[in-house]
């Protein structure tokens, strides 16, 4: 891991997936995060219909969560990690359920809001009963 990178580090089985495996190097920032909807949308998609996405616009995010479930805990653009000269912050995107940074929520009922981040704070996207966590580990 270089100095201007951090690793995230997968705390569920979920989020394991998400970062195809345990652990995810970020270098570039920001780092945005959010939900995949376009899987969500072509379920009852009648027979025949194509994709409109032409994979000519740039994704809004740079990591997508896939989430399965009836209930939804992640926004499509969520959160991002963003690097600033006094150091790291998480910036909750306004979204619905919000982001929960070492127990204490961040936005949510889309009012957004942000905090500095420390070494190996965990994070949560979306509510307390979300299955999406990830501890930040920084050199």
């Amino acid at each position: 891991m270089s100095r201007d990178s951090i690793t995230l580090k997968a705390l569920t089985a979920e989020m394991d997936l998400s970062f195809h495996g345990p652990l995810l190097e970020v270098s570039a920032f920001p780092f945005k995060i959010g939900r995949e909807c376009r899987d969500r949308r072509s379920h009852g998609r009648p027979p025949g219909l194509v994709e409109r996405r032409t994979g000519k616009v740039p994704p809004n995010n740079d990591l997508y969560i896939q989430e399965s479930g009836n209930r939804l805990f992640v926004s499509r653009e969520h959160l991002l990690i963003e690097r600033r000269e006094d150091g790291l912050y998480l910036v909750d995107l306004f979204s619905s359920c919000g982001t929960i940074v070492e127990a204490v929520y961040i936005g949510g009922d889309h009012k957004g809001g942000e905090t500095k981040l420390a070494p190996n704070d965990v994070v949560i996207v979306g509510t307390a009963n979300s299955p999406y966590m990830f501890k930040v580990v920084m050199d």
